[in-house]
Parts: structure tokens; sequence; C-alpha cells
């Protein structure tokens, strides 16, 4: 993962309030990740940081729109999403984040959301996404029928 200034939370010196960190997620976000599902992305990001006596508590929030691919059809399609999460950041001698808690270095006491972001918003794309079947391609939805084979024609589309 490469650095962006733009991700970095200086966590060190937060005040014992809450913090409000916004970031607009867009398509040159997700060329930097190159997540192959996504073809595009307008994704607003919120992050509330509470400092607390032995940690910080970040809660993420999600929302906006990404593109995909219908399965169905292949055509690019705009799909919702909201994203909730809260992870624990404290600080110590080097970076971990195998445990709960993410651990940051003490002496720099800055951390780079640009990856957990890029996860949350991957986390929120459902595995499967089509379209409602009437804003499918018709002509694909054809092709896809003319070449189906089954049993049945319960498989078939819009028949």
């Amino acid at each position: 993962m490469s650095q962006n200034n733009d991700y970095i939370l200086t966590l060190k010196t937060l005040p014992q309030t809450e913090t409000i960190f916004e970031f607009k997620l867009d398509n040159k976000f997700f060329a930097q990740h190159e997540y192959i599902d996504i073809c595009g992305c307008s994704v607003d990001a919120k992050i509330v940081a509470k400092k607390r006596i032995a940690d910080i508590e970040l809660s993420f929030e999600l929302k906006g729109f990404v593109t995909v691919i219908c399965d169905r059809c292949l055509e690019e399609m705009n799909l919702p999403i909201k994203y909730q999460e809260t992870v624990l950041v404290k600080f110590g001698k080097s970076f971990d984040d195998s445990e709960d808690i993410i651990v940051i270095d003490e002496n720099e006491g800055a951390f780079d959301v640009a990856w957990l972001l890029y996860e949350m918003v991957a986390a929120a794309v459902p595995p499967q996404h089509s379209h409602p079947f009437e804003k499918c391609n018709k002509e694909m939805i054809e092709v896809y029928n003319k070449y189906i084979v089954s049993d049945n024609n319960d498989d078939s589309f819009g028949d």
C-alpha cells in the first residue's frame, strides 16, 4: 500500500473531544487500489475519532454508490452502498494490525486509513450484483436465453 497524504490521520495530537474527518472516495481513489469489480464510485466517508485514555475509537460511516458490471447482462450499473464499522487504535512500539486493536507507531502518531477505506467499500459490495430484471440489456438476455442449457426452461429470463 502506498501512502497517500490525503488519508493520513494525525492521531497523536487529537483533542480529548470528538474529531470528524470526511473524505470523498471517487474513481481516482479506486484506480490506486486496482479493485477489479468496481468500475467507478462516489462514496462519502465520515470518520469520527474519539480519543480515550488507552486508545482511540474510529467510527467509520460510508454512504454512496459504486459502479459495477451486472452479472446477468454485463452492463454497468450503480449499486448503492452503506457501511459502518468501528476500529480501535492504540499507540505502541511499531505498527501491528494483526489483532482486534490496530497498533500504530507512537513516534509517528499518524495512521493512513486509505487501506481500511478501500477494504470497507469492497466489503460493502455484495458478491452478486444485477439490475432489476426490467433494467437489464434486453439483447443480452435474448442471447443468454438462446444459449442456456438446462433440463427445463426455469433458468431463462423473461419467459
